[in-house]
């Protein structure tokens, strides 16, 4: 079964009565229901539970669960973790072999090695996978693993860099392209506002969020962490150049806020919003942050660009999704599947990311390229999703390795290690090879 609304759109154009906080036009006997939903309710009483994060999106969706009770007779419950044991609860319930969640999201790189605990949508939806031709095809390859489509990009980030419009303006300088601009900018930045240039997130023990500024500037030089063949490149001439400068940011270049050795995203983020840095690069969830009533910023005084390159190098920037997957062990999945298409549905979307009458639910996330050029949404959101776009155009997703978050918090340690030690780049990186190199071979991401 297609997850396609074009038969929907084109046969409800006319009708103007709404659902809750949808704007879905209202449905009579004739009229198929929203999203490709079956028609009577053939799922009413059963009852699904979803494991997310805590995250305005979410909480968002959760208000406008009662529409999808209404139109299915499907009950959901969203049960919410922190992001940082988010892994730790579906692989025990994957180990342990038991239903505690019929759908569940999760960081796109830990999708291979979640594979086996996840059903194939091929499969659950009758033969004929979900249409993933609306997304961005950055997403469009985030949900899939060995050519089988696991699950569909309900939330989906890429990065852009933050600035200060009304400082930048005041210096009569423009927002930096290359991470060589901002190192040249950060002394008149001190001088004449008393601020560092950048806001970043050397810290250990949030998801290995400190791995991401780093490979940007990896994959900019041409650089990687394995090659085509799965073998460890990260120690190459170009992966210990990169790191070197990532950690030289911090400690030679006095570019980076002092707070940065120990920050999480969340940090970073705050540092700027509270005036106490002039840039940030992050996900563009950070915006209402930024803006937001905690923030001591308006609108007005932050804009955002595509992330800095390196001089001489390529555009490079990472994408990420949080795919919504259908559980191996659940035992509704027909219902499952069913919330899967009003979930990922891009009229919901819409909804969410426009409805700012509630501060902490207000969300900028979508994943439709309709969405990020509609403009209903980018009017709600100071046009960020209409920049956003273009930052999709050259991201790429994490690493899809099996053992990718294994990898992953072996760069997480030695990244903090080497901002908070004098211990040798080349060394360190040599290690973490090592170590990584015994995890491929295990795995059989390692192909030589």
């Amino acid at each position: 079964m297609t997850v396609s609304r074009r038969h929907f759109l084109a046969a409800s154009a006319g009708a103007t009565a709404t659902l809750t906080g949808l704007g879905w036009p209202g449905l009579s006997n004739s009229a198929p229901l929203p999203a490709e939903l079956k028609p009577g309710q053939p799922y009413r009483g059963v009852e699904i539970s979803v494991l997310v994060p805590s995250a305005a999106q979410f909480r968002a969706q959760q208000q406008r669960l009662a529409d999808f009770e209404a139109l299915t007779g499907i009950k959901v419950n969203y049960r919410y973790v922190p992001f940082r044991n988010l892994l730790d609860k579906i692989t025990i319930a994957a180990v342990s072999n038991t239903v505690d969640y019929d759908v569940v999201t999760y960081l796109d790189a830990w999708g291979p090695s979640l594979a086996p605990y996840l059903a194939p949508l091929d499969e659950v939806m009758g033969g004929v996978g979900p249409d993933l031709s609306s997304y961005p095809k950055v997403f469009q390859q985030a949900v899939r693993y060995d050519n089988v489509t696991y699950g569909v990009p309900v939330r989906g980030l890429g990065q852009l860099l933050f600035y200060r419009k009304d400082l930048f303006r005041q210096m009569g300088v423009e927002p930096p392209t290359t991470w060589q601009q901002i190192i040249a900018m950060a002394p008149q930045m001190r001088r004449q506002f008393g601020l560092p240039a950048i806001a970043m997130n050397y810290g250990q023990g949030n998801g290995a969020q400190n791995v991401f500024d780093w490979l940007n500037i990896l994959w900019s030089m041409g650089g990687d962490v394995t090659s085509p063949d799965g073998g460890v490149r990260l120690n190459d001439a170009i992966g210990v150049d990169s790191m070197t400068f990532y950690i030289d940011l911090l400690k030679r270049y006095d570019v980076a806020a002092p707070g940065s050795v120990e920050f999480e995203e969340g940090d970073k983020v705050n540092s700027m919003a509270q005036g106490n840095s002039a840039m940030v690069m992050v996900w563009f969830w950070a915006y209402p942050v930024l803006v937001g009533a905690r923030s001591r910023l308006k609108a007005s005084q932050v804009g955002f660009v595509p992330v800095p390159r390196m001089a001489g190098g390529r555009d490079a920037s990472i994408a990420v999704a949080m795919p919504f997957s259908i559980t191996r062990m659940s035992t509704k999945k027909a219902a499952a599947a069913e919330f899967l298409k009003w979930v990922s549905s891009p009229e919901l979307e819409i909804a969410t990311s426009t409805d700012k009458t509630n501060p902490t639910n207000s969300d900028v996330v979508v994943t439709h390229t309709g969405s990020f050029t509609n403009a209903a949404v980018n009017q709600a959101n100071g046009f960020l999703q209409q920049e956003g776009i273009r930052s999709l155009a050259s991201a790429r997703t994490l690493p899809q390795l099996h053992a990718w978050p294994h990898v992953a918090a072996i760069l997480e340690t030695t990244i903090s290690t080497l901002a908070t030690t004098n211990q040798n780049v080349k060394s360190s990186l040599d290690a973490a090879a090592m170590q990584i190199d015994r995890l491929l071979r295990r795995s059989g991401d390692r192909r030589g």
